[in-house]
Formats: structure tokens, C-alpha cells, sequence
């Protein structure tokens, strides 16, 4: 009878503990999507490469977990900045950080990336959050490998969009070889990297300094509210497409640039122009506009070329 009897409480031991208060809800679930070319995991690549990552997160439970609230993007750079023997560790800096509408039980968001063109690895964090504070994250790194990392200049073309939308690619890091959308260009971490910023207006295509009144008017950009505005000059030069695919050293750049004179903190462009440029930091550089679409929303196609 005694053994029946601690049989039956065995039994019941699971119910019995159950019935005290109910399980804590599980942390929201998170993860890639993979299809096709979609990025999901840790890689290596080549610099400049562009990518994209499908991104899923769900409430675990729909019926009884509390619903989703924010999402963020981070990403943690560590790279050879000015010809260093060594990479450099640097802080992450938030990419994407956004409320979920209407706190829905699930969310879907496609980042579009392209990586430095500078060696070094890149962290990226994807993280999201419910309203009772439970967050669930997943990363990925990309090891990027300059094959001429000791020069002391960098060539390499990039596609910058009007910012029609906050995911718009729009806006430049020269030095770094860093195209960047509107919603990461509004976050304090990557306004101290920005250069140009892509401006549409009916006039044409402009690519403008962060200071320049006329990048103001970006839409989705929210440069009149930034922390950190550099100051880029910009100019255009006598150098045809020919002409600035002769130049092959530092020291040309920089007699580029000074050749071009006085400089301006906007310029429209169009097709085969070469702009000179100089950044806050003194880095000289050359820009290329190779393509202007003929498609709204027009896309320019820029080689570049800039002193590290």
C-alpha cells in the first residue's frame, strides 16, 4: 500500500509543481532566414562585398506571451585604420534600432549591407526584445582582407541611393569605403564616419556635406538633428573618367585636389564628372560619378578613390 501510494505521488509531482504559478513566458524567438544568396552566418569576404539577411522574430507562445517591442541592429567593427600594423577595436555602434508597430507577435526586416573595403572583422548583432523586457540575439562576423592593405590610399566603387526611405543607401564613410542607409546615418555612432550624403532635388542628383544647408532637405535623413556634422569640401574637377583612372598614388590625389581650388559643400553631378574632395580630417580624395540611372529613384554608381 505504502509503495502504491509514493507511486501515485510521483505521478502527480509535476502537476502538483505546476500548480503553484504558472511558467515564466520564453524569450521572444529570433532568426535568419536563408535563401539563396541571404546572408546567416559567419564568413569570410572580400572588401566592399554587399549583402543581405533576412531577419524572423515570433513570440514564442501567441496566446500567452507578452508581444514583441523592439528590434536593434549593432554592429562592432575592429580594423586597420590608417595603414596600422594592428586592427584597432572599436565600440559597437547601433545600425538599426526601431519600435515594433503595434507591439505584433512577430516581425520580419531585410538588411541591406556592404562591408568596409578595409581589412579587419565585423560583428553584427541582431537582437530582439518583448514588452515584458526578454531579449533573444543572434550574430554573425565577416572577415574582410584587403589584398593591398599597406597601401596608403584606397580605390573602390560604391552605389549610393536618394533617400526615399529610411533603408535608402545614401549616405558615404569615405575614408572607410562604408555606404551606409538613412537609418543608420541618423545614429550618433556613424554620423562621426559620414562624409557625403546623397541629396535629390529637382535640379539633379547632389552629393553634399553633412554641413551643407541643402542636406537638410534629405528626406529620411535627419541631418538637422545630428550630434556630429562633418565638414567635407567638394569641387569639380578638369579630370575625365580616363584621367582619374590614371591616377595611382596618394601624392596624385592630393595634387588632384588641390588643382581643383576653392572648395563648396554641394555640387549636382552627372554622369563621367570627377569631384575633388577633402574631410574633416584632412584625407584628400577623388570621386568619380561612372553611372547616373534613368529610373526614379536615380541611383549613382561613384568610383572613389581617397587617401587613408
Amino acid at each position: 500500500m505504502r509503495l502504491r501510494l509514493v507511486y501515485l505521488l510521483l505521478l502527480l509531482a509535476p502537476a502538483l509543481l505546476g500548480s503553484c504559478g504558472a511558467d515564466p513566458s520564453p524569450a521572444p524567438y529570433l532568426d535568419f532566414l536563408s535563401e539563396g544568396s541571404l546572408l546567416t552566418n559567419t564568413r569570410a569576404t572580400t572588401p566592399g562585398d554587399t549583402f543581405r539577411t533576412r531577419v524572423f522574430a515570433e513570440a514564442r507562445d501567441t496566446s500567452r506571451s507578452p508581444k514583441l517591442r523592439r528590434f536593434t541592429i549593432g554592429v562592432q567593427y575592429s580594423l586597420r585604420l590608417d595603414n596600422q600594423s594592428a586592427r584597432v577595436e572599436e565600440s559597437e555602434r547601433l545600425y538599426l534600432d526601431t519600435l515594433v508597430s503595434g507591439r505584433r507577435n512577430s516581425f520580419l526586416f531585410t538588411n541591406r549591407l556592404k562591408t568596409v573595403d578595409i581589412s579587419g572583422r565585423e560583428t553584427w548583432t541582431y537582437s530582439v526584445e518583448d514588452a515584458d523586457g526578454q531579449t533573444t540575439r543572434r550574430r554573425y562576423v565577416l572577415s574582410v582582407r584587403q589584398s593591398d592593405s599597406l597601401l596608403t590610399w584606397l580605390s573602390y566603387s560604391a552605389q549610393l541611393e536618394p533617400s526615399v526611405r529610411r533603408t535608402s543607401i545614401s549616405a558615404l564613410a569615405t575614408s572607410r569605403g562604408l555606404a551606409l542607409p538613412a537609418h543608420a546615418a541618423d545614429a550618433a555612432g556613424f554620423q562621426e564616419l559620414i562624409d557625403l550624403v546623397y541629396v535629390p532635388n529637382g535640379a539633379g542628383p547632389t552629393l553634399a556635406s553633412p554641413t551643407a544647408t541643402v542636406a537638410e532637405t534629405a528626406p529620411n535623413l535627419k541631418v538637422r538633428g545630428w550630434g556630429t556634422r562633418r565638414n567635407t569640401g567638394l569641387q569639380l574637377t578638369a579630370l575625365t573618367p580616363t584621367g582619374f583612372n590614371q591616377i595611382n598614388s596618394d601624392v596624385a590625389i592630393s595634387a588632384a585636389v588641390t588643382a581643383a581650388g576653392n572648395r563648396v559643400s554641394a555640387l549636382r553631378v552627372q554622369k563621367d564628372q570627377v569631384l575633388a574632395f577633402r574631410t574633416a580630417d584632412n584625407k584628400d580624395g577623388l570621386l568619380l560619378v561612372r553611372e547616373v540611372g534613368t529610373v526614379s529613384p536615380i541611383v549613382l554608381v561613384v568610383d572613389v578613390k581617397v587617401i587613408r
